[in-house]
């Protein structure tokens, strides 16, 4: 009997050690499925983002070629054909999609004589530039010249705009010079002069030669109310009289003050 219950007793323990080996044996087997599992989706997530990548590799090299040629559309009278062909040449070679046109847009822009560039991509390859030249009103000192904004560009020397009148004045007075040079200058026309050169002092006093070579000295306001005046006593008096000429003053609240090359001075109402 005492062996019996002892025997009984072994069985009971033996089967609650089974029944807690068991089921922990079982979790790992689950365990070790999960993650077989999981290395297998990892792979097929690799797989298909290695595949992805190929595939846009391969849209890439169609879409986004070297650049093979640079289309020019300008009537350049300044921009030299060999200075046009040396701006676009770091543009060959760059990729088609990749480029930044803004940045090339104002790298262009950079050139003196050129106002603007506006630059479209044409498939598969090709860049299309259209660029606008500056247009020069004048010349502005030595170093450059006035656009017909009244902006200056600086050229560094402008001998080769010798045909254009020269304008000066202190420095940020530009835009003021111009518009004072295009007034007089339609003042002018109906007389067959033009200004050869226009000055503001440092005092703010206007002079002009004009193409004749006359001399006109204005002062420091009202230049439009003299000139005028000096329209209506050129067609009275001095016109027949020009080659003898040497200067007209405008300074004067009323009339005018000639200057004669023979030093005599006379004044006309």
């Amino acid at each position: 009997m005492k062996a019996s219950k002892t025997n009984r007793k072994k069985n009971t323990k033996n089967r609650r050690r089974q029944d807690l080996v068991t089921p922990t044996r079982a979790r790992r087997k689950r365990l070790s499925g999960w993650l077989i599992g999981s290395f297998i989706t990892s792979v097929s997530v690799v797989a298909i983002y290695a595949v992805g990548n190929t595939a846009n590799k391969a849209v890439t090299e169609i879409t986004d070629r070297p650049i093979s040629a640079v289309e020019i559309e300008a009537a350049m009278e300044h921009v030299s054909e060999s200075e046009l062909q040396s701006l676009m040449q770091p543009m060959i070679g760059q990729r088609f999609l990749g480029t930044d046109l803004t940045q090339l847009k104002a790298n262009i822009e950079q050139h003196p004589w050129i106002a603007q560039a506006n630059l479209s991509r044409r498939w598969p390859d090709r860049l299309h530039i259209a660029l606008e030249e500056e247009t020069a009103i004048a010349r502005w000192r030595d170093t450059g010249f006035l656009n017909h904004a009244g902006k200056e560009i600086v050229l560094g020397d402008n001998q080769s705009l010798m045909y254009l009148p020269k304008l000066s004045g202190p420095k940020e007075s530009q835009l003021e010079v111009a518009k004072q040079f295009v007034e007089i200058n339609r003042t002018l026309q109906p007389m067959g002069l033009s200004v050869n050169e226009m000055i503001l002092s440092e005092d703010l006093s206007w002079q002009i030669e004009l193409s004749n070579g006359l001399f006109i000295k204005l002062g420091r306001d009202q230049l439009q109310n003299k000139m005028e005046r000096f329209s209506t006593v050129f067609e009275s008096t001095l016109k027949p009289r020009l080659a003898e000429i040497q200067s007209v003053d405008l300074r004067y609240r009323n009339g005018v003050a000639v200057k004669w090359i023979k030093q005599e001075i006379s004044s006309a109402n």
